[in-house]
C-alpha cells in the first residue's frame, strides 16, 4: 500500500486489536466467517475488486454423538452497481441472503431472507469506506415429538408410555423482522510496476476491517400467548461482530492471511482467530492459488458458574482450512475439531464447511485478472 493508506491501515489494525480484547459476546456462524459477508457485517457487500459475486455455505456439526446434528446452509449474491464507473468516489452495491439452520432433537429451525445496500466513499484507489444497511424476514420454528421430559419418567427410572408433559406452547412458529447495519474499511496495495515505468500487476495485500450490528430493533419472540406467561415475550438481543482480515503479499507467489472475529450478544462471547499462508501458482493466463491456515475458536465460560478450575476450558475447537482458489472461483474447507467439555458426546468430531464461490471481474485492467467485456 502507499504511505496514505499504510497509515489509515494501521490506525484501524490499532483499533480492532483493542476492540477485540475488550469484547463480550456471543457464537460464530460459520468458520471461514471472511466467506460469508452478509452474515458477518452489511457493508461487506462486494468490499473487494469484483464486480459481482455469489457463494454457497454448508456446515455441519456435531453428527457424531447428537442425535440430529446442526446443519446450516447460506446463498448469498452481492453486486456493484456501475461498478466501472471509476470517475465517480461514490458508489453503491446490494446483496441478497439466504440462510437455513436446523439444530437439534427438537429441529428448531430458522428460514431468514436478508436484502441489503451499501454506500461506498472512495478516498482514494487504494482506500474506500462503506457503510451497510440490511432488513430481514426470519421465520424461527421447533417440534417437541421428539423431545424427552422429566415427567415421563417414574420413581424406578422406567419411563411411562402413558405419561404427558406439562410443556404446553400456544405457537410452534413464529416470525420476525430484522434490521441489521454496520462499516467497513477496505484498503488494498498499490500497483506494481516493471523497470520500465510500464504497469506490472495489482499488487495482493488487502485489507478489510468493520464492525457490524445485528437486531437492532431487538424483535419481540413469544411462543406463547401473552396471557400465559409473564417471563414472555422475549426481546432478542442486540448482536455485534468486529472483524479484521489482512493478507499480507511478502513474496512474488506468497501471501500471509490472518483472520480474526469478535461476537458478542449481552455477556456471551466468542472469537476466532486464524492465521496461514497462500500460494500462488506462476501461471497468468490461469491464477491458481493454494491456501493453508490453522484457527481456533475461542469462547467464554464466566456466564457458567457450574464449570470450574480445569473444567473451564476457554479454547472450544482448533480448525485446519484448506484453500483454492482457481480463475475466478474460490474454495474452501474446515474442520472442526473440538476440545472442549463437549468432545465427550461428540468424539472431538466437530464437523465440516464447505464453502463456494463464483467471483466476476468487469473491470480489472490489470493482470493477474483478465477483463470481462460485460458491465453490469
Amino acid at each position: 500500500m502507499n504511505f496514505k493508506a499504510t497509515k489509515l491501515a494501521s490506525i484501524f489494525l490499532l483499533l480492532a486489536l483493542n476492540t477485540i480484547t475488550n469484547v463480550h459476546g456471543q457464537d460464530v456462524h460459520f468458520s471461514q466467517f471472511d466467506g460469508a459477508s452478509l452474515s458477518v457485517n452489511p457493508a461487506l457487500i462486494a468490499s473487494g475488486e469484483q464486480s459481482m459475486r455469489y457463494s454457497v455455505q454448508v456446515r455441519d456439526q456435531w453428527r457424531e454423538g447428537l442425535g440430529t446434528p446442526y446443519s446450516t446452509k447460506r446463498i448469498s449474491l452481492e453486486q456493484k452497481i456501475r461498478p466501472c464507473n471509476t470517475q465517480s468516489k461514490h458508489k453503491l452495491s446490494y446483496g441478497l441472503n439466504l440462510i437455513n439452520d436446523r439444530a437439534g432433537d427438537s429441529n428448531i429451525d430458522l428460514y431468514s431472507v436478508g436484502g441489503a445496500l451499501t454506500y461506498t466513499y472512495q478516498y482514494v484507489e487504494e482506500i474506500s469506506f462503506t457503510i451497510g444497511l440490511m432488513g430481514g424476514y426470519n421465520n424461527r420454528s421447533f417440534d417437541i415429538s421428539n423431545l424427552s421430559w422429566p415427567e415421563y419418567w417414574n420413581e424406578l427410572g422406567y419411563r411411562d408410555p402413558g405419561a404427558q408433559t406439562t410443556e404446553e406452547f400456544s405457537n410452534f412458529v413464529l416470525g420476525y423482522e430484522s434490521v441489521n447495519a454496520g462499516f467497513n474499511f477496505y484498503g488494498k496495495q498499490s500497483r506494481l510496476f516493471n523497470d520500465d515505468g510500464t504497469i506490472s500487476r495489482q499488487g495482493r495485500s488487502t485489507l478489510n476491517f468493520g464492525v457490524g450490528v445485528f437486531n437492532l430493533t431487538q424483535p419481540e419472540l413469544n411462543f406463547y400467548d401473552s396471557a400465559e406467561s409473564t417471563s414472555y415475550p422475549v426481546k432478542l438481543p442486540i448482536r455485534t461482530s468486529v472483524y479484521m482480515v489482512p493478507v499480507i503479499e511478502v513474496g512474488k507467489q506468497l501471501d500471509l492471511k490472518f483472520k480474526a472475529l469478535a461476537q458478542f450478544q449481552k455477556t456471551y462471547f466468542e472469537s476466532l482467530i486464524s492465521g496461514g499462508l497462500i500460494y500462488h501458482f506462476d501461471n497468468k493466463e490461469k491464477p491458481i492459488a493454494l491456501g493453508f491456515a490453522m484457527g481456533t475458536r475461542i469462547w467464554s465460560l464466566d456466564n457458567d458458574p457450574t464449570l470450574t478450575g480445569e473444567e473451564k476450558k476457554i479454547v472450544d475447537s482448533i480448525i485446519p482450512e484448506i484453500t483454492a482458489s482457481f480463475r475466478n472461483w474460490d474454495f474452501g474447507f474446515t474442520y472442526d475439531i473440538t476440545i472442549s467439555n463437549f468432545e465427550v458426546p461428540t468424539n472431538r468430531r466437530g464437523g465440516p464447511e464447505f464453502f463456494l464461490r463464483k467471483n466476476i471481474f468487469n473491470c480489472i485492467q490489470v493482470p493477474p485478472y483478465r477483463p470481462n467485456c460485460r458491465i453490469f
